[in-house]
C-alpha cells in the first residue's frame, strides 16, 4: 500500500529505513507507562522483523504485516503498521501509529490516518479498520474517536482499578 496526501508520502517501509524508524520508535517509548505492556516490550527490532520476519501471533502470517514508512521533505517522520485479515478476513488491524515528537500536534497523524481509510476504501476490499487503544493513554482515545474510531468490540485486561493494573478497548470503524 502506498498514497500521498498533501505533503506526505506513505510507503512500504524497506530495510535502508530501519535506522529512522528505530529513531522513532525509541522516541515514542514514553507511551509505555499508558501501556499494558512494560517499556522493555516496545523494543521490537525493525532489523530482525525485516530479515527474520515479524514477531506475531501463529495465526497471522508474516505477508499480512506490513510497516509504512511516513515521509515528508526532510525525511521519514513516522511509521504506520496494519496486519491485513486480521481480528476478521474482512478488516485492517492499526497496529501502531508513530509520528517523531518534533511533528506532534500538527495533524499529520490525523492525515496519515484518514489517507489509509480512503486507500483501504478504494483500493481493497476490506470493510473495516480495527485497532486496539490503552484505556490509561487519553490522548490516543481521543484521537481514534474524534476519527470515527466509535465502535467498541473488545475489552481486555484487568478486571479491578488500580494504578498498576491496565485494560485496553478495541475500537473499529466500518467503512461501508
Amino acid at each position: 500500500m502506498q498514497y500521498e496526501i498533501n505533503d506526505l508520502r506513505i510507503r512500504p517501509s524497506i530495510p535502508n529505513d530501519i535506522a529512522s524508524l528505530d529513531q522513532i520508535r525509541t522516541s515514542v517509548k514514553y507511551i509505555a507507562k499508558w501501556m499494558s505492556k512494560k517499556a522493555n516490550e516496545l523494543d521490537y527490532s525493525f532489523e530482525e522483523g525485516f530479515s527474520a520476519g515479524w514477531d506475531l501471533p501463529p495465526e497471522i502470517p508474516n505477508e499480512s504485516y506490513q510497516v509504512l514508512s511516513i515521509e515528508n521533505k526532510s525525511g521519514i517522520i513516522g511509521y504506520i503498521a496494519l496486519t491485513k485479515s486480521y481480528p476478521q478476513d474482512d478488516s485492517v488491524w492499526i497496529s501502531i501509529l508513530a509520528i517523531d515528537p518534533a511533528y506532534h500536534r500538527l495533524g499529520l497523524g490525523k492525515q496519515v490516518v484518514r489517507g489509509l481509510i480512503k486507500q483501504i476504501q478504494t483500493a481493497t476490499s476490506f470493510n473495516k479498520v480495527s485497532l486496539a487503544v490503552d484505556l490509561k493513554n487519553w490522548i490516543a482515545l481521543r484521537f481514534w474517536i474524534n476519527l470515527g474510531f466509535r465502535n467498541i468490540t473488545k475489552v481486555t485486561g484487568d478486571h479491578s482499578f488500580s494504578i498498576n493494573n491496565y485494560a485496553k478497548i478495541q475500537l473499529e470503524l466500518n467503512l461501508d
